[in-house]
């Protein structure tokens, strides 16, 4: 077995829920893997690029963006240790990663062979059962998130995000590429909460002041 690897840390990955430690020891001691590093701000893995491999996420957190042809940038999503990363591509007959990975910190990803990784769930139902449980969660997750994007207003989707965003206030810049849209799309609705009184600017950062208003505006109220 790869002796950096703590197998208590590992098991906090819901993919390995209720494994034994010794049957997660056997597991890594038979499956070819590797343990890679990464400095902050490195690509992990280009949009584009096949999924050939289970990627755990061992240590830090990497943000999904996914790039446009246009060069706009879209991060669709932040990852922290320990998750498992795209599982939903695996075993897909489509398994391009839709997005880049890149460290958001100093990473840690356990890279664990597609096949054995199979073959273990096959012999081991609990690891079955955690990776569909894995992919169904996944499958709602995205379901959510289209919903979000196609059916709530901007000025409701900035709501949302600050709402669940609000003990780390980031720049509009990076909101933008969160949501998607383009900047000066953005400042117009952050300059409607402002005049609401909703939220306030300090120091270039979205500050919530008044979050029974921002639940409002969430439902649309």
């Amino acid at each position: 077995m790869n002796t950096q690897i703590d197998i208590q840390q590992l098991k906090q990955s819901p993919v390995f829920q209720n494994i034994g430690e010794e049957r997660l020891e056997n597991f890594l001691n038979d499956a070819p893997h590797s343990l890679k590093s990464y400095n902050k701000q490195d690509l992990i893995v280009m949009q584009g690029e096949r999924c050939r491999s289970l990627y755990m996420l061992y240590s830090g957190k990497v943000q999904a963006v996914m790039t446009h042809p246009d060069g706009k940038e879209l991060v669709v999503e932040v990852l922290e240790a320990p998750v498992a990363v795209a599982p939903i591509l695996l075993f897909g007959s489509k398994d391009k990663f839709p997005v880049s990975l890149i460290a958001v910190s100093a990473v840690e990803i356990i890279v664990i062979n597609k096949d054995k990784f199979l073959r273990w769930m096959q012999e081991d139902v609990q690891l079955m059962q955690n990776f569909l449980r894995i992919i169904s969660d996944r499958s709602v997750w995205l379901t959510e998130k289209i919903n979000s994007f196609a059916l709530q207003s901007l000025e409701m989707r900035l709501a949302h995000y600050l709402f669940f965003h609000s003990e780390s206030p980031e720049s509009q810049s990076d909101i933008a590429k969160r949501l998607g849209v383009a900047r000066p799309s953005l400042n117009r609705v952050v300059s409607g909460l402002v005049d609401k009184g909703v939220i306030t600017i300090q120091k270039r950062k979205i500050v919530v002041s008044d979050s029974d208003k921002l639940k409002d505006i969430m439902h649309g109220i």
